[in-house]
């Protein structure tokens, strides 16, 4: 039966072109089709296609897998010295190229912010002027008991900065830890060998390194105490919190005060209580730390001093 034709189709008006239209009206699909079978059967005789075929991706991933093992290996090297000193060195970079992007953004945060007053309190200033003095001392001292003596004097005068800002309880805290710091210090140098060979003092780009990094985090914490005191605007200080609930409670505590006339006493169990646990825990576990080594060397001492006739001295001073 003959096929029906689209009679809206002109190129079939006539019927459907039979076998042998393409070879009498030669054209560009003709001559496509027959270059692709020759094509074809050409690569199917040629003897370089009979064999096995190397897949180029069957290299790609060992290739690459050696490349991360050996660039990797090289990057862990590189990072991973097992000098604290690197560590830190990479730490603080990171640290002022961040603050430098934010700088760099927001050109506001090298301005001295309003109602920062420098001078305001000359104690504060000198003391702040120690605790500076003695960081620029402490590497340039070669003395270990000396050093110490500069790392106290630091810590001390944390101390009086804390009593200057009416905050007796962290100066307590911090009175405390130095104390036990320096004779730690002074224990553990007895044990340690004697330095034959003066230290070589940091060079040039390490101490300008240094001191970009001290102004840094100085600078930041100028700015994140003015952000604070902006954020909380005219609302009650902390201390007032204290001062007025320290003894009886308000609507805001449902009542319950801290039922004590001493508002730094109150501060430290009530309001404070996990912080002084926490610092309780420290100082406690110093002193464990102190008297388990006091003991057994003490007991080591005297059986050399019995042996000897003489009695060892407590600190042996020395470079």
């Amino acid at each position: 039966r003959r096929i029906e034709v689209n009679a809206n189709d002109v190129a079939f008006a006539d019927g459907l072109p039979w076998l042998w239209e393409p070879f009498l009206h030669p054209g560009v699909p003709l001559a496509m089709s027959v270059a692709a079978i020759v094509l074809g059967v050409a690569l199917g005789c040629s003897s370089r296609w009979r064999g096995e075929v190397a897949d180029l991706h069957d290299r790609i991933y060992p290739a690459s897998y050696r490349l991360v093992l050996g660039r990797g290996h090289r990057a862990f090297h590189t990072f991973q010295t097992g000098r604290l000193r690197n560590y830190l060195v990479l730490m603080f970079s990171m640290l002022l190229l961040s603050i430098s992007w934010a700088a760099w953004i927001d050109p506001s945060m090298l301005r001295l912010p309003d109602g920062v007053a420098p001078f305001e309190s000359l104690t504060g200033l000198l003391l702040g002027a120690v605790v500076c003095a003695a960081a620029i001392a402490l590497p340039l001292v070669t003395e270990r008991v000396v050093r110490v003596m500069v790392l106290g004097a630091s810590g001390f005068a944390v101390v009086g900065l804390y009593l200057v800002y009416q905050a007796p309880d962290l100066a307590l805290t911090q009175l405390m830890f130095e104390i036990i710091s320096v004779i730690l210090f002074l224990l553990v140098l007895r044990l340690l060998p004697r330095l034959d060979r003066r230290p070589r003092i940091s060079p040039a780009p390490r101490l300008v390194f240094a001191a970009l990094i001290g102004i840094t985090i100085g600078w930041m914490t100028l700015l994140a105490g003015h952000a604070a005191e902006q954020r909380n605007g005219d609302a009650a200080s902390l201390g007032a919190f204290f001062e007025e609930h320290s003894l009886e409670g308000s609507e805001l505590t449902n009542g319950r005060g801290g039922e004590g006339r001493n508002i730094v006493n109150v501060i430290l169990v009530d309001f404070r209580g996990f912080d002084t646990l926490g610092e309780i825990t420290v100082l406690a576990t110093a002193a464990l730390g102190v008297w388990s080594m006091l003991p057994g060397r003490r007991r080591h001492e005297d059986d050399q001093g019995d042996a000897s006739g003489q009695a060892t001295p407590v600190v042996e001073v020395g470079s």
